[in-house]
């Protein structure tokens, strides 16, 4: 038998109509390719992660610094092109004492989902006078709101505290340095 005989053992696969064989050089070459293969994506792999090191020893902090700035700019854009569609958005307007008021504020994301007018929400919190609360307690049966309020009251908060205008017919606000939430949970006694 010569070496470009071909035997059972280089039967590769078959169709219904065709049977697949390789001679033991196609082997041969098929697996010197493989490795060759191999080694240049380890090496394609070697020289790529030398590239990001390179990039980040030198480039990283000026590209963080890029990518910050992108992101907040970014985000005022999107802020301003919200409240310029809606024109339902309005200025907060920022106290020196702990006020938190809101009249007819709206959750936006609630509000970007529905198709009907979103059902609008007043609160206060603090401010000068006297016993003007630090806290509330939202109270109310199963699937009645309160969470989507609390989330509204803290959305329109954060909104306010980075400089967007916000989903409401007025809202008046202190400087904040957290928003603290109790959800869920249930108090039994006996």
């Amino acid at each position: 038998m010569s070496g470009s005989e071909i035997t059972q053992s280089d039967f590769v696969n078959s169709t219904t109509a065709v049977k697949r064989y390789r001679t033991p050089k196609m082997a041969t070459l098929s697996e010197e390719r493989a490795r060759a293969t191999e080694k240049l994506e380890a090496e394609a792999n070697k020289a790529y992660a030398s590239f990001l090191t390179d990039i980040i020893d030198n480039y990283g902090p000026r590209l963080r610094d890029v990518v910050s700035r992108l992101a907040m700019a970014d985000c005022l854009q999107s802020f301003a092109a919200v409240a310029k569609e809606r024109q339902t958005y309005v200025r907060p307007r920022f106290t020196e004492d702990d006020t938190l008021e809101i009249v007819g504020g709206r959750h936006p994301i609630v509000e970007s989902l529905l198709e009907r007018p979103c059902i609008a929400n007043s609160i206060r919190f603090g401010g000068q006078r006297p016993g003007g609360e630090p806290c509330k307690i939202i109270t109310g049966p199963n699937m009645g709101g309160k969470s989507s309020t609390t989330k509204m009251i803290a959305l329109i908060a954060v909104m306010a505290q980075v400089g967007s205008f916000v989903p409401a017919e007025a809202v008046t606000i202190g400087i904040l340095d957290g928003i603290m939430t109790r959800m869920g949970g249930t108090i039994l006694s006996s």
